[in-house]
């Protein structure tokens, strides 16, 4: 039995070839996109830290499980405790920080050598004005000792919270001092890496320890 060879309709042949280019187009468009998509992709994660949204392939980036090298920071017995607070309301705006109290915390050095100060500082806090794709917003905690930041103010700044909600949060700090009077003074101010504009951080009941150990 002999097998039917049926012609092929005028016009199939050019619509076969069409068809081909339309699709060749398309995958080409889609490969120029995605290459763009990437190239910008790529731009941002390298330019952000992993605090601020940046992908986990940087190089500041770390795993769950990579251990750290801890910074030690040791005293021996009590000498002091010194604390100043606040109960009144208080909204600071974007970063640069700025200064929680008219004053500051003042403490005397040891006669010679060093002590070592635990600084404590602990507030009622919430981030205001959070609009949708601002996961990565914060109100950015910091104490500055004799005018210089001892917490870290750097890209990956310390965050004391970054709620909607009220809540309490506290975080602390370790130094070294040396004779003289010292001065630690509270500040705060609002690090937006999405897309929100006017964002507040609202600041309460705010306390300011120092511990002045041996």
């Amino acid at each position: 039995m002999r097998a039917t060879v049926r012609p092929v309709p005028k016009g199939v042949n050019m619509s076969v070839r069409l068809l081909r280019s339309r699709r060749a187009v398309v995958v080409g468009a889609l490969a120029i996109g995605l290459a763009a998509a990437g190239t910008t992709t790529g731009f941002a994660a390298v330019a952000k830290s992993p605090q601020a949204g940046g992908a986990a392939a940087s190089k500041t980036a770390r795993t769950l499980t990579t251990p750290v090298k801890p910074v030690v920071c040791n005293g021996g017995a009590l000498k002091h405790s010194y604390t100043i607070g606040s109960n009144d309301f208080q909204l600071v705006g974007p970063v640069p920080t700025q200064s929680l109290s008219a004053t500051s915390l003042t403490f005397a050095g040891p006669p010679s050598g060093t002590d070592t100060v635990m600084v404590t500082f602990s507030a009622e806090t919430q981030l205001r004005g959070i609009t949708d794709g601002s996961n990565f917003d914060w109100i950015e905690g910091q104490v500055n000792l004799d005018g210089v930041p001892i917490t870290d103010v750097g890209p990956s700044q310390l965050a004391l919270t970054g709620s909607p909600d009220y809540s309490s949060n506290a975080f602390q700090a370790c130094v070294k001092v040396g004779p003289g009077i010292h001065r630690l003074t509270p500040r705060a101010g609002v690090v937006t890496n999405g897309s929100s504009t006017g964002e507040t951080g609202w600041i309460d009941d705010w306390v300011l320890r120092a511990d002045v150990l041996e």
